[in-house]
């Protein structure tokens, strides 16, 4: 069976306090000018792919924005 690499932006989960890195900025831009789109949490991720048959594998990060997400038929 084929995997799924999908490159897109994965935003840390949002359980901690302190200064927002610069993806949560671009989540809120996301939302207002694209009518509420928005960029996903890791537990995000493993919920949409769940729903499409699929199993999130690992999250690499980049060295921008971002993120190579890993995921594998159910």
């Amino acid at each position: 069976k084929a995997g799924l690499l999908i490159g897109e932006s994965a935003m840390p989960d949002r359980d901690r306090i302190g200064f927002p890195p610069s993806v949560h900025n671009i989540d809120m831009q996301m939302m207002v000018i694209f009518g509420g789109a928005k960029e996903r949490t890791p537990k995000q991720w493993e919920a949409m792919l769940k729903e499409g048959g699929f199993k999130l594998g690992d999250i690499y990060p980049t060295q921008s924005l971002l993120h190579w997400v890993e995921a594998s038929p159910q």
